[in-house]
């Protein structure tokens, strides 16, 4: 026969509480499963996440505005500017240079393939 857990009295195994000291007596309850492990988003939905919650606070930063220009024109200042806001502490700052080094990359990308086409034509 089980005890009690709080008086050490002798309880009736269905018992759903101590008739000595009136405690409830919980049913076993079985470990639960851990829950399965998160997937980390792909480079891509990361991207997409990042450019859908672009925070606000910091649009109307010049720093900000330069670094969206430059990646759309592809140059290298964008990948500059783009890295240097990626490395502030500040979230919002770490989010737009991300999307701004992604931008001037993607940007650089494109413009080097419309130049070698260019060239073969």
């Amino acid at each position: 026969m089980p005890f009690c857990p709080f008086c050490g009295r002798e309880i009736e195994v269905d018992a759903k509480f101590c008739s000595e000291c009136g405690a409830s007596i919980g049913t076993p309850t079985l470990p639960q499963p851990p829950p399965p492990p998160k997937k980390k988003p792909s480079l891509m939905q990361q991207f997409l996440y990042d450019v859908k919650h672009i925070p606000s606070r910091h649009r109307g930063n010049p720093i900000v505005l330069l670094g969206y220009l430059f990646a759309f024109l592809g140059g290298l200042v964008g990948v500059f500017l783009g890295y240097y806001l990626s490395t502030r502490p500040d979230p919002d700052l770490k989010t737009h240079g991300r999307i701004i080094l992604t931008l001037a990359v993607l940007m650089f990308c494109i413009y080097l393939l419309a130049w070698n086409i260019m060239l073969l034509l």
